[in-house]
């Protein structure tokens, strides 16, 4: 072997075995990992279609921001005991983060009063509570929806003194300033209305048989089941209204069996709920956001204004 041949040879060697020594001592800068956020969302509700979209922004935004967020919901029963369960053991868990959409927020607020949280922050979704635990709150006017909602009535009344008002028993407390608002607004147009809270879907059988001709789902569920129960018995004469927005309520808009709705768009919702957790997350401040709302007729539901909102894609 030439002399030159036998220093390159015996460079290499060691330049191997410097790389490996470094290598196995860590010496070597290692690509920076990238930090997974764990946030948890507990529900205040047993129906995941009252979520479907709001779920479609919070897993692009999870994956946009890197975080690993999960939904949680109730089954056998909801309460704010059933959520406060939920909620507990989630804060025994990993995530870093809880966000609650509170079923009773009175309830609520008392629990967090009576619980550490093992010193973990939450992000509230449509009530805003007072507590240090709470670092942001995001949320829609309930009684600016309701005057809107009530606006909306009235303007497709054609007349009718009356309406219907229904919704899921477990969606109550949550609803009542929602509700109260939307009665006061019917008022000053001349509108009685009459509520009725329902927690098995049986008792709303023969609800077509009254003498409203207007029917208004404060919640999603009741206002599904109030345009299933139009197409099945072919009372095309009655009006459906609702809050909130899902596929299936889009479709009935479609077929102009739900003559209109009140909803924020619920994607972006989903996108910002996470974005202020990371952003909280990353050690900066964060505020509360008020979400904006609109009033969605189904004979302008494909203007282009509306397509995020009931159409959402990314």
């Amino acid at each position: 072997m030439k002399k030159i041949e036998k220093y390159i040879f015996i460079g290499c060697g060691m330049m191997i075995v410097i790389l490996w020594i470094l290598s196995s001592t860590d010496l070597i800068l290692k690509e920076k990992k990238t930090e997974v956020y764990r946030i948890s969302v507990i529900a205040d509700s047993s129906e995941e279609s009252d979520w479907e979209y709001f779920l479609k922004g919070m897993e692009y935004a999870a994956d946009q921001y890197h975080a690993e967020v999960q939904l949680l919901t109730m089954y056998d029963e909801v309460s704010q005991k059933k959520q406060n369960e939920l909620i507990e053991k989630e804060a025994l868990g990993e995530a870093q983060l809880l966000i609650v959409s509170p079923v009773n927020a009175e309830e609520f607020q008392q629990f967090l009063v009576e619980n550490s949280l093992k010193e973990k922050s939450v992000i509230t979704l449509n009530k805003e509570i007072q507590s240090d635990k709470i670092v942001s709150c995001i949320c829609a006017d309930e009684e600016e929806r309701g005057r809107m909602l009530g606006n909306m009535i009235a303007e497709k009344a054609q007349g009718e003194k009356k309406a219907w008002i229904g919704v899921k028993e477990e969606k109550w407390n949550s609803t009542k300033r929602f509700y109260e608002a939307l009665r006061q607004t019917l008022q000053s147009y001349g509108i009685e209305a009459t509520l009725q809270t329902w927690s098995e879907e049986n008792e709303l059988q023969e609800i077509l048989k009254r003498e409203e001709h207007i029917f208004v789902g404060l919640d999603k569920r009741t206002t599904e089941l109030l345009a299933e129960k139009v197409v099945n018995k072919k009372r095309e004469s009655r009006k459906i209204f609702g809050d909130g927005i899902n596929s299936s309520i889009v479709h009935s808009m479609e077929n102009g069996i739900i003559e209109g709705v009140v909803t924020i768009n619920e994607m972006d919702m989903g996108c910002l709920t996470v974005a202020n957790a990371v952003k909280w997350l990353e050690g900066n401040k964060i505020t509360n956001l008020l979400i904006d709302q609109h009033m969605v007729f189904s004979d302008e539901m494909y203007n282009k204004k509306y397509e995020q909102i009931l159409f959402p894609v990314f």
